[in-house]
């Protein structure tokens, strides 16, 4: 699973709309779209992973799988 869908699951794991998890990661709505759509850079994912709570190993995993991909592109 990419870290874009990890952070759209646990967003609604949590019950919390974009821009409430906007908010806890002091970003705009505009920036979790774009992470939920893999569309930002790592920084923010971490951020917004970090506000949401997604554990380290999930983050991990989900980024491996990231760069996964990215190789066999």
């Amino acid at each position: 699973m990419s870290l874009a869908r990890e952070i759209a699951k646990q967003r609604a794991k949590k019950d919390l709309t974009m821009r409430e998890a906007a908010q806890l990661a002091k970003l705009s709505h505009n920036a979790v779209w774009r992470a939920e759509q893999g569309d930002a850079d790592m920084r923010t994912m971490v951020r917004i992973a970090h506000a949401l709570r997604v554990p380290v190993a999930k983050m991990t995993k989900a980024i491996q799988a990231d760069a996964r991909r990215l190789v066999a592109a």
